[in-house]
Formats: structure tokens, sequence, C-alpha cells
């Protein structure tokens, strides 16, 4: 079969979750398969260069200049171009939410990461709700002929918040990415001297950054973690300027480091020389951050919401978010007890070993195969 799939959201220099989530699934789909032939539509005025270890011989990139912006106008507007107008193949493959119309929604599959944008709009900008509401991502998850859900979580909101048929929506859990490893100590040319917190993720409302800077107060008062710092990973996003003004007026700002844009190749250095990975968040489809740090080997103590229970089970300290004493406890324990350390760095290597993307891979290309024979998922 042939398969088609929009990798629009490859063309920009900017890498997010869902961004590296694509790059990682089609790396192991191509890697997995040699008999089905690839589709990629890479549209953008301004994108930058394919990925050469792609272009393989069952690969067709349709590399088109179109303006992404004018693209969704006249999707939205006019319902034009189908994505057969590009190429005729036998599955249309969305891994976003920028959605190409197909003349057979009964050939597409979409992934959806999260619902955050039904549950708590008050997380996004207005620009951002009306986006959502004008792509009708509900009419379109009904139109389509499966929906993957990356987590058991997302899948049973997707039932709830969609309406939709159980058989229609299937669950394919993420990988971790292999880069994400221990390192030996001398390789880590970034680290700090001083012990510290890492918390990842785009300074926004979802994140609960605030969370991370009480806790981090409440433990700078005690004798023993003095020199501790907080290390703050994340690009600015919606509402990070009060973010940034709570860290300012903090009397342990200086304690308080934020890093945008920290590379792939920093981020391992920061999992692999922290004391502890705190991730507070709201909520979350999936969660990659918490995985990333127990495949370094770094202790986590995470949100006990939405699916990160899920992913994350007994491996974690699982925390209220609303409850800052909460996370104190589980930090403080973590900073100060060896044995409690080590058990949940344990836990967490053990967990990793649930998420391969090979497996992921392999899940979707049955996936496929079933939708192409017309067949229902188990």
């Amino acid at each position: 079969m042939t398969i088609f799939v929009d990798a629009r959201l490859l063309t920009k220099e900017r890498s997010t979750g869902i961004e590296e989530y694509t790059r990682l699934l089609v790396d192991h789909l191509l890697k997995l398969d040699q008999k089905n032939k690839y589709v990629f539509f890479y549209n953008g005025f301004q994108k930058v260069p394919f990925p050469d270890e792609w272009r393989k011989s069952n690969v067709r990139v349709i590399e088109s200049r179109i303006p992404n912006k004018a693209l969704e106008l006249s999707l939205r507007l006019f319902h034009f171009p189908c994505a057969e107008r590009f190429a005729k193949c036998d599955i249309y493959f969305s891994p976003h939410l920028n959605l190409l119309r197909t003349r057979d929604d009964k050939k597409r599959v979409l992934i959806f990461h999260d619902l955050s944008f039904e549950y708590y709009p008050e997380f996004f900008p207005l620009r951002k709700q009306f986006w959502h509401w004008e792509q009708d991502i509900r009419a379109e998850a009904r139109r389509a002929g499966r929906v993957v859900a990356v987590s058991d979580f997302t899948r049973a909101t997707l039932l709830e918040r969609f309406r939709l048929r159980a058989e229609h929506v299937v669950t394919i859990r993420s990988g971790v990415d292999p880069f994400y490893k221990p390192i030996e100590r001398k390789d880590a040319v970034h680290a700090h001297s001083d012990p510290f917190i890492l918390t990842v993720g785009t300074l926004e409302p979802r994140k609960n950054i605030p969370l991370a800077i009480a806790a981090f107060h409440h433990l700078k008062e005690k004798q023993n973690v003095k020199n501790l710092k907080l290390i703050v990973a994340g690009s600015s996003g919606w509402l990070s300027g009060s973010i940034e003004k709570e860290i300012a007026a903090s009397p342990w700002r200086r304690d308080i480091i934020i890093r945008k844009d920290v590379s792939r190749d920093v981020l391992r250095i920061f999992y692999n020389t922290a004391r502890a990975f705190l991730y507070p968040s709201f909520f979350e489809g999936f969660g990659f951050p918490p995985l990333e740090a127990q495949a370094c080997g770094l202790p986590v103590v995470a949100s006990n919401r939405a699916s990160l229970p899920e992913i994350l089970g007994a491996s974690a300290c699982l925390v209220d978010p609303w409850r800052v004493e909460e996370a104190v406890e589980a930090l403080h324990a973590l900073l100060t007890d060896g044995a409690f350390y080590e058990r949940y760095r344990a836990l967490g290597f053990e967990n990793v070993r649930r998420f391969r993307w090979e497996d992921t891979a392999r899940q979707f290309l049955t996936l496929f195969d079933q939708l192409h024979a017309g067949k229902e998922t188990p």
C-alpha cells in the first residue's frame, strides 16, 4: 500500500513534543518497513530541508511551496485542496491537528496527543481557542477511518468528549527516545556544580511552574539543602511573563535558572546531573519528559493527574499538583535519603523498558494494514 504522511509540522526549525514524536515515529516506520510506499507532503513557503536519511527508494516527497496559512484558510473556507490532489494513496496519516481533507475519510488516520484544549480552554490564549474551534476537530475525528490515542487516558477522553465509537479509537503508546540514557560525568560539560532540581516544560499555565517555584522556596528553608538550585528548562509560552516576574520577585531568584531553547544534548546532561525531576503538570496526554528523565536515571516527582499515573505508575512519586507540601515532602526525601533515591532510580529504569519506538511503529503498521484491508481493530 501507499501511505500519505502530512509532514508540514516538520518544515520549521522549532521542535516541540509533537514534532519530536513525529520525527521518531517516521524514523522507525521507515527503518522497519520496506514493502510499503510513503508519500510525504512537505509543504511550506519557507522550510528546513527534508531529512536526507528519509530519502529512500520507497519514499516520495511532495515539496510544494504553498504558504501554510493560505492553505489552512482554503481548507477551512472551501474544503480545498483535498489530499488526493497531491497524491492518490491507500492511507492518509495526520500526526497533528492541521488536517488535510480527503475524498474518502475512511482512509484517514488521525493522532490525538491530548484534549487539554477541550477540558481546560483557559490554558490557551483566545487565538488558540479560536484555532481549535476553527479546525472542527470533533467532526474530523468522527469522519476519520481510525483515531489513535497516545494513552488509555487520552482514548477515554476522546470517547467521552467526542462520543466516538470504542472500536474507532485505538491506543498506541509512544516510545522513549533512545538518545536519553546515562552518560559519564566527564561528558557533562554543562553540568552545574551545585545540586539542582530540574523541571522541563513550556512556561505556560498548563505546566504548573508556579508549584515548582513554591516547592523550591520551601526546600531552600531547610538547612541541609541551602545550596540547592532550580533549573526550569523550557521556552516561553502564553503568560510566561507572569512566571518570570514571580521568579524575579523571589528571595531565591539567583538560585532559580531559566534555560530557554535547550538543545537535546544539554537536556540530556541536565537529566544526568540533576538530583530530582519535578513535573507538576495539570494535564498531559502522555508526558515525555518524566520518561526521558527516568531513562537517564533521574528519579521523578510528578503530578497524579491525567495520563501520568498510567505512564509512570509506581515508578515515580505522584503528588497532587495543587498541594505544594506533597511535592516538597517527595523532593526532600529524594535529596536526603539515599535508599529512597536509589529505589526510584531503579524503578524508573524498569518503567522505561515498556516504551519502545520499535513497538510503536509496528503497531502503526498493523493498524494501517487493518484499515487498508477493511478490518475492524480488535
